[in-house]
């Protein structure tokens, strides 16, 4: 059975390249996402793959695939909350 988590992310280890690279909608130290999961390490997962997707899929362009990237190596799970 699945369930809601409110999963946050540090993201405070990327704000410099990402700032660098131009990519100012992914400038942020931090990120709540909300995701469907059996349990909180699919939580965590999902909730990771979401950002790299979101930042990847915005432009196609070199910067936005770069910036993936680096968020996908520098991020950090910081709590996981069970909603329902």
């Amino acid at each position: 059975m699945s369930h809601i988590y409110k999963v946050h992310i540090d993201l405070s280890g990327s704000v410099d390249e990402i700032q660098d690279l131009g990519v100012p909608e992914f400038v942020a130290d931090d990120a709540w996402l909300l995701v469907r999961a059996n349990d909180p390490d699919d939580a965590c997962a999902e909730a990771a793959l979401e950002m790299y997707t979101a930042v990847k899929t915005t432009k196609r362009s070199t910067r936005y695939q770069e910036a993936a990237e680096i968020i996908k190596s520098k991020m950090r799970i910081l709590s996981i909350i069970k909603l329902v």
